[in-house]
């Protein structure tokens, strides 16, 4: 596919013991929908590190095939909530050799996510000074907007 991947995971990570589910589209109508993409019947999890396949499973159609009217996308479902080791993965259509981007399994997957949301509460303040032990270097600032007008 050119213009976005066929094969969808949570770009976050999963957590361990958690649902894991990948999205595997085919574009039928909007701005990708020359980009086809045939689903193969066999989807393996692989851990990126030592190549092993850990979960091989057949994708599931999402309503008998039916195209999503929002995303304009047929949609297969790939259920590997039963593997749990922490780890670096991605997922591989078999028989097409098409794979999704890397994702990782572990409890601390969402940590970055949620000091990214915090600093950005934190950077959006005004009349402080930002320091670069809390902003980090490239995000310190003296205080802003102080005084009338």
């Amino acid at each position: 596919m050119k213009l976005g991947p066929a094969i969808v995971v949570d770009q976050f990570g999963y957590l361990p013991a958690r649902d894991k589910i990948a999205v595997v589209r085919n574009p039928q109508a909007g701005f990708d929908a020359a980009d086809r993409f045939t689903p193969g019947t066999v989807y393996e999890v692989v851990n990126a590190v030592t190549n092993v396949v850990v979960f091989s499973g057949a994708p599931v159609a999402w309503h008998d095939g039916a195209t999503d009217a929002t995303s304009g996308d047929q949609a297969w479902h790939v259920d590997f909530s039963s593997v749990t080791a922490p780890g670096q993965y991605f997922i591989r259509d078999a028989q097409g050799k098409v794979t999704s981007p890397a994702f990782r399994i572990a409890a601390d997957v969402y940590k970055p996510v949620l000091r990214a949301a915090v600093r950005y509460f934190y950077y959006q303040r005004a009349g402080i000074a930002k320091t670069a032990a809390l902003a980090g270097a490239g995000w310190a600032d003296a205080a802003s907007h102080l005084g009338p007008l």
